[in-house]
């Protein structure tokens, strides 16, 4: 799972660059018609608000939620040990490996693509809801 993680960690990547000069020239133009305290006031996310970012990291969001459904389906819980026998042991059961989605979508920024930090670290609440079946939507 990891393997497809990072490739589309990269895809992200790259695809948020696709967007990045499209999104810095609508904002660095709002700034100058708006000024950036009415700029900031009305989109206060910055350009993070943008909606081709919006849209990138809510596509990538949902193919890694995807995968962490796959690894967590196809994980096979061993049926658990009496507690007398797990007294004072170490619990070294596998568990379903899973990615935070904003860890490899906004967080790993830092270190992956910096020039792509301050355009994702505006997303600072995660656009995903939950509908009535408590599913992403």
């Amino acid at each position: 799972m990891a393997n497809k993680i990072d490739k589309l960690q990269k895809n992200y990547i790259r695809d948020m660059r696709v967007v990045q000069p499209v999104v810095q020239h609508w904002w660095s133009g709002l700034v100058e018609k708006l000024g950036l305290d009415e700029a900031t006031r009305r989109w206060p996310t910055g350009p993070s608000g943008h909606p081709s970012v919006i849209e990138v990291f809510r596509s990538y969001y949902f193919e890694i939620e995807e995968l962490n459904l796959e690894a967590e389906d196809e994980f096979e819980e061993r049926p658990p040990k009496p507690w007398e026998e797990m007294w004072g042991a170490e619990d070294d059961d596998e568990a379903p490996r899973v990615e935070r989605e904003i860890d490899r979508l906004i967080y790993d920024m830092t270190e992956k693509a910096p020039d792509l930090e301050l355009l994702v670290f505006g997303l600072v609440f995660v656009p995903i809801g939950l509908d009535q079946n408590d599913e992403s939507c």
